[in-house]
């Protein structure tokens, strides 16, 4: 390789690692990469080792977090933005009662499934929505709305990733029967 190239790969490598280190910030005391390495200096361009780096915290001042870092709570991406499907507004207002499936932000551990289908269950009126099915492996219940009132509680609530119909009343949607 000649000298030349291989200073202006030095050069990149270099800006790439302070553009890393600029975006993603690391700790006072980690080691920072040397961009004025000379064209014959074999210094290596390291970037800090995670165990050095040190994360925003829910303690850490806005001005010195890393740019684009929050400590407020993320909404979870497999959530609909309207999770209620429109059929299931409309079956209740014709019937003044629907059979849905409710689909739960939970990790197929029957643990997580419990406690998402416990808190859901703990903020919907018993009198507005039944519960029929709870599901061990599928995060899902299978229930009966009576109330526009259910639907907004399942509409806002953050366990709930979306609301389908259950025409058969048995959840199989969700790998019941």
């Amino acid at each position: 390789m000649a000298k030349g190239s291989r200073l202006a790969t030095s050069l990149r490598t270099a800006a790439l690692g302070a553009a890393i280190l600029m975006t993603f910030g690391c700790g006072d005391d980690a080691p920072q990469p040397n961009v004025n390495a000379s064209a014959n200096s074999d210094t290596s361009h390291t970037i800090a080792p995670p165990s050095t780096v040190n994360p925003p915290s829910v303690d850490t001042p806005a001005d010195e977090m890393p740019r684009g870092a929050t400590t407020e709570p993320q909404p979870d991406p497999t959530r609909d933005e309207n999770p209620i499907q429109p059929e299931v507004a409309a079956a209740l207002q014709a019937d003044g009662r629907v059979n849905v499936l409710v689909s739960l932000s939970a990790p197929a551990d029957p643990g997580k499934i419990a406690s998402a289908a416990d808190r859901v269950l703990a903020d919907l009126d018993k009198a507005t929505f039944q519960i029929r099915l709870r599901f061990e492996a599928v995060p899902a219940i299978a229930g009966t709305v009576t109330d526009a009132s259910a639907l907004e509680v399942l509409d806002s609530h953050p366990d709930v990733i979306y609301v389908s119909l259950d025409p058969s009343g048995t959840g199989a949607g969700a790998g019941g029967g």
